[in-house]
C-alpha cells in the first residue's frame, strides 16, 4: 500500500470531532425539518463566548426543539428521547458530565436519530 491512501485508510485525513456550543444545528432522521440545541442556563465553560453542552443535555422541547412532522407518526414531531447522547469527550467534563462532540446521535422512541448537522460553532 503506499503512503497516501495507507494514511487515508488509517483515518489521518479524518475531520476530528468538535464540541457543540448552544446553537447547534439537529437534524431527525424522521423530521422534516432541522432544529436546534438550546442551553437555557450555562454550564459556564464557553468557546467564542457559546455555551459548550454536555450529552446530559438532551431534554425534548428545553434543550432540543421540534423537527416539523414525523414522518413515522404523520403528525407534528413530539420527540420521546431514550437516554443521553451517545458520544461525549469522556476525558473533558462539563458540569460533571462529559462535554458533547458532533458526532453523538441520540435515539427518539418513536424511531428516528438524532444527529448534530453543524456544532454551532461557526461564524
Amino acid at each position: 500500500m503506499s503512503f497516501i491512501p495507507g494514511l487515508i485508510a488509517a483515518g489521518a485525513f479524518a475531520q476530528a470531532d468538535t464540541y457543540v456550543v448552544r446553537g447547534a444545528e439537529l437534524t431527525c432522521s424522521e423530521g422534516t425539518l432541522p432544529s436546534s440545541l438550546n442551553l437555557p442556563q450555562s454550564h459556564g465553560v464557553y468557546i467564542k463566548d457559546k455555551p459548550v453542552m454536555n450529552v446530559t443535555d438532551c431534554v425534548a422541547e428545553k434543550n432540543i426543539g421540534l423537527f416539523g412532522f414525523c414522518k413515522k407518526t404523520d403528525d407534528v414531531c413530539q420527540p420521546e428521547l431514550c437516554g443521553i447522547w451517545s458520544d461525549g469527550k469522556e476525558d473533558l467534563l462539563i458540569d460533571e458530565q462529559p462535554a458533547l462532540l458532533d458526532s453523538a446521535t441520540l435515539i427518539c422512541a418513536l424511531g428516528g436519530i438524532i444527529s448534530i448537522a453543524k456544532d454551532g460553532g461557526q461564524e
